[in-house]
């Protein structure tokens, strides 16, 4: 009797077959968007581009994808 992977004892013999599948499909895209910018970040912009998930493809660093309000407190001039 074939023993048992902790990953079988969780999931489904359908769910493990359709991981085995996606792991042989081919992932392609034309780039990356990322909630930042450039000025704020270059430096982990240009690490990032150096590795191997992302060479060869463009980086978008767009900034703010998810805008915040800014309060600034100043006093009232009388």
């Amino acid at each position: 009797m074939k023993q048992r992977t902790v990953l079988e004892e969780l999931v489904s013999s359908e769910f493990i077959r359709f991981i085995e599948r996606r792991r042989n499909d081919v992932v392609t895209s034309s780039g990356f968007i990322i909630n930042t910018c450039r000025e704020l970040e270059s430096e982990f912009l240009d690490f990032l581009a150096l590795r191997e998930d992302f060479l060869g493809k463009s980086i978008f660093a767009i900034w703010p994808f998810n805008p915040m309000t800014v309060i600034i407190s100043m006093p009232i001039a009388k």
